[in-house]
């Protein structure tokens, strides 16, 4: 497939995710989003699959300032590969307390490492200042997919994004965050499915952001994952 293709079918699912904003209130319905991709260098980081059953959440959619924390967890309890990771860390993403493009997009990159990083250590505490619990519904919907997922002890391999398409969206007084990546296959380490595979998946997430003053909280999130 031709980098031009590639480009176009990522601008197809940007709109089709962003567009959902509008069904649910959050953008104009007189003038949905008109999606202009302009990709943005990203660091490719570990992030989050939200799951592998496919396409995942949409809603419509302030706290403290985020924190890297990694005291929520008993580690010693994690299967051995899982023991030494840390929470993301927001300096890490650079413009995350600024209110520029930069620091809109980083927020959505740092959510999805912060969703891996739950997912293999059962650890959301990163998660609680950077989307709004109460507005956000494609948020609440993704962390208790993981959430079911681990209760029995389920936790995956550690894995690494591969960053395909990242930019950030104006409509009007919004601000409209997009990253679309791949997650290579890797294995359950633990619980009742250790040593099966987890497919490998491309999954693509649309975040309604919003500064609140020290830095960004996505307010509406929708997810959308593909096999393969």
């Amino acid at each position: 497939m031709s980098p031009r293709v590639l480009r176009r079918s990522f601008s197809t699912a940007a709109a089709a995710l962003m567009l959902a904003f509008s069904a649910a209130g959050c953008a104009s319905k007189d003038e949905p989003p008109v999606i202009t991709p302009k990709p943005e260098p990203s660091a490719g980081s570990p992030a989050s699959d939200a799951g592998d059953d496919g396409s995942v959440a949409s809603d419509g959619g302030g706290g403290a300032a985020a924190k890297p924390t990694d005291a929520a967890i008993d580690k010693s309890q994690l299967p051995p590969e899982n023991r030494d990771l840390k929470a993301p860390d927001p300096k890490d993403y650079p413009g995350f307390y600024e209110k520029t493009d930069e620091g809109a997009g980083a927020v959505l990159l740092y959510f999805v490492d912060a969703m891996h990083y739950y997912e293999s250590t059962g650890d959301d505490s990163p998660l609680a200042d950077v989307y709004d619990a109460e507005q956000c519904t494609g948020c609440r919907q993704v962390t208790k997919h993981v959430a079911e997922a681990i209760v029995d002890g389920t936790y995956s391999a550690p894995t690494e994004a591969q960053i395909q398409e990242h930019y950030v969206k104006h409509n009007k007084d919004r601000v409209l965050a997009y990253v679309e990546y791949g997650v290579p296959s890797r294995k359950f380490l633990s619980g009742a499915k250790a040593g099966e595979n987890r497919p490998a998946l491309t999954v693509k997430l649309a975040a309604l952001v919003e500064w609140n003053g020290e830095h960004w909280v996505i307010l509406g999130l929708n997810a959308e994952n593909e096999k393969g």
